[in-house]
């Protein structure tokens, strides 16, 4: 199929889908066992705008228009008419967070057919090749010159007989298309494994008049089934099967499903992992994660398989099954993650799954779609939005934009520009105005809308763009404060990730931003959590040692939920505390969180540093506050995280 980034439809001259990539399919649920026509995708009250489109099409061979709709939203829709003898059209439709990207690209369509990986092939109503693109030649070895008029049987490597060309046409009679494994032979007398969609095209009285077909080499696949079962890699830690040798296995499995073959994956995500490691330290996540593993293969059959796909993920993959007994597997697996884990005495026994269910063929045959909607369906399941902790991707079928990866999505945030920030008010306790504020990163996507910091900030580690993502935040407040005359002592907090530590570049940016703007040192606070300077003392001293002689402040965030000596803080100069939220939850009646306040509160001033408390939502935790002595407090009190604009508006408003 096209193998390009963008949804790509083609188009007959009455504007009938006949073919489109995976991206289009899934984004716009085709259906091809029935003629779909492109102008039933689009609102009723833009119909005149698509005529418009249509027409532009036919009259001069190409065409754009800006139109909205029914499943992307607004969208830019480009146009191309492809060959007098052949008349079809090739459509991009390009949603609005793609399109500053793409419509850069010079010469956009004319060499569209030159981006296609998979070989196509296109032949008369008798048979004959009439097209062919550049993948064909690399795959076959043919040029387009030397098969134009002839037949495609000049590829029969004589490994079907004629049986098998019957059938073929039968089922292409009866379904509107082949799809189906062919042995073919090269130029130069190399066979090959091919798998090819064949599709014939249709005139106004039924009659075929042309047929597309399309080849994919997949002669590499098939030596890869041959070597799967012997290959006995695991994953070092859980001793299940790595994430390359289960989708290995997986991408076989696949191709063999079928309706007496059902196949269902199990996208399993440890509930509150990232907590064992923060609270506990990574020995005891690593014994969370094989014992596990070790539990979810006690309770599965026999012939299941069970891989690691990252982190705290894994993949179940079982065949023969249906909806009710894989669901039934699912809430055995979830019932043995749920126990309590015990580790040197220490009971662990908030840890849970959350699962998401995906079949083949059903919910599709492709690999990286079918783990991606299991996906999907693992995050509403951990949302908790169908009451359960278990969900079925065909659940979300009525959601189309819910059928796609959040992870997939939040891989393309960063370069499609889609985070924003906020800014909360931090304000001095003892008279509540405004004197700085930390910056929060938001999420607004296309498919998901507003996604929630405490969804996608842990995706974010776990992907490994964590510093991707922190340059940009910082970008991004910088380009806020520029616009502003701040006051002298005015400070403006921004987080940075523990990856941002381990990297020497991240110093030298920071000593551009000095050299470049001075006045952000008076401003600019670097805030870290307590778990990331406690992960590495000695390196993440450096770090720091570093960045207070380039002038900026520090701040440590989640102050107080460590479990280490106080002791490190003498390695540090620290500018700011930030006691953790959990400390003021219920202050009121607890004696113990008082005490614990005031302690830190103590020590903060022993070492020169001022104290923020995070989380002030009610008066009575604000006359406690201010009686023990906090210099700094935020929360919903106060002021709730603002846009930039609105907060820096409130900020000369108030002061």
């Amino acid at each position: 199929m096209l193998s390009l980034p963008l949804p790509v439809i083609i188009v007959d001259y009455d504007f009938r889908i006949l073919l489109s990539n995976d991206k289009a399919t899934m984004l716009l649920d085709f259906n091809f066992k029935k003629p779909q026509y492109l102008e039933n995708y689009f609102h009723r009250s833009l119909i005149t705008h698509f005529l418009e489109f249509k027409n532009a099409l036919k009259s001069v061979e190409y065409g754009e228009i800006d139109i909205k709709l029914d499943h992307l939203g607004h969208t830019k829709m480009i146009g191309r008419y492809f060959d007098d003898d052949l008349g079809y059209y090739i459509i991009f439709m390009i949603p609005l967070v793609y399109k500053d990207n793409y419509l850069k690209l010079e010469e956009r369509f004319s060499t569209i057919m030159h981006h296609m990986n998979d070989s196509v092939l296109i032949t008369d109503k008798q048979q004959r090749i009439i097209e062919a693109n550049p993948a064909f030649t690399k795959i076959t070895g043919y040029e387009f010159l030397e098969v134009r008029g002839r037949f495609p049987t000049i590829l029969s490597s004589g490994k079907q007989n004629e049986d098998y060309y019957k059938k073929m046409y039968e089922e292409m009679s009866i379904k509107g298309f082949y799809n189906g494994e062919l042995m073919d032979r090269k130029k130069n007398g190399e066979s090959f494994y091919a798998s090819a969609s064949i599709i014939p095209l249709l005139d106004e009285g039924s009659e075929i008049y042309e047929y597309i077909g399309i080849l994919k080499d997949i002669t590499e696949l098939k030596s890869l089934r041959k070597k799967v079962d012997s290959d006995k890699h695991k994953d070092p830690l859980t001793g299940v099967l790595s994430r390359e040798s289960f989708l290995n296995v997986l991408s076989i499995k696949c191709e063999m499903a079928n309706e007496n073959n059902t196949l269902a994956i199990l996208f399993i995500d440890l509930n509150k992992f990232k907590q064992v490691n923060d609270t506990f330290g990574h020995q005891y996540g690593d014994f969370v994660l094989s014992t596990a593993a070790s539990r979810m293969k006690k309770v599965l059959r026999n012939n299941d398989l069970i891989g690691r796909y990252g982190g705290d993920e894994f993949l179940i993959l079982l065949e023969r099954v249906n909806e009710e007994s894989a669901h039934k597997i699912a809430v055995n697996i979830n019932e043995v993650l749920s126990h309590p884990y015990v580790v040197d005495e220490q009971v662990i026994d908030f840890v849970s799954g959350s699962i998401g269910i995906a079949f083949a063929p059903t919910d599709s045959r492709n690999v990286t779609q079918l783990i991606e909607k299991a996906d999907a369906a693992m995050y509403f399941a951990k949302k908790g939005l169908k009451k359960s902790y278990i969900l079925m991707a065909n659940a979300l079928n009525n959601e189309p934009k819910n059928n796609k990866s959040i992870k997939t999505e939040l891989m393309h945030a960063i370069e499609n520009d889609e985070f924003y920030i906020r800014i909360q008010p931090i304000v001095k306790i003892s008279d509540a105005s405004i004197v700085g504020g930390e910056v929060l990163a938001r999420w607004l996507n296309l498919y998901f809308d507003e996604v929630m910091p405490s969804t996608f900030i842990p995706l974010i580690e776990k992907l490994d763009i964590s510093k991707k993502f922190d340059r940009k935040i910082l970008s991004k407040t910088i380009e806020v404060l520029k616009t502003q005359k701040l006051p002298e002592d005015f400070f403006i907090n921004v987080n940075f990730s523990a990856e941002q530590f381990g990297d020497s570049n991240f110093v030298t940016i920071l000593e551009n931003l000095a050299t470049e703007d001075s006045w952000l040192l008076k401003h600019l606070v670097i805030e870290i959590t307590e778990s990331t300077m406690m992960a590495d003392i000695e390196q993440t001293s450096q770090y720091l040692h570093e960045i207070k002689k380039i002038g900026f402040k520090l701040a440590i965030d989640d102050f107080g939920t460590g479990f280490s000596s106080l002791s490190y803080l003498k390695h540090f100069s620290i500018d700011y505390l930030k006691i953790d939220i959990s400390f003021i939850e219920y202050i009121e009646e607890n004696q113990k969180d008082r005490d614990i306040v005031q302690a830190i509160t103590m020590l903060a001033k022993g070492i020169g540093a001022k104290t923020i408390i995070e989380g002030v939502e009610r008066e009575s935790q604000y006359e406690i506050l201010k009686d023990i002595g906090i210099d700094y407090a935020q929360g919903f009190l106060f002021y709730r995280p603002m846009l930039s604009q609105s907060f820096f508006t409130t900020v000369w408003s108030i002061n």
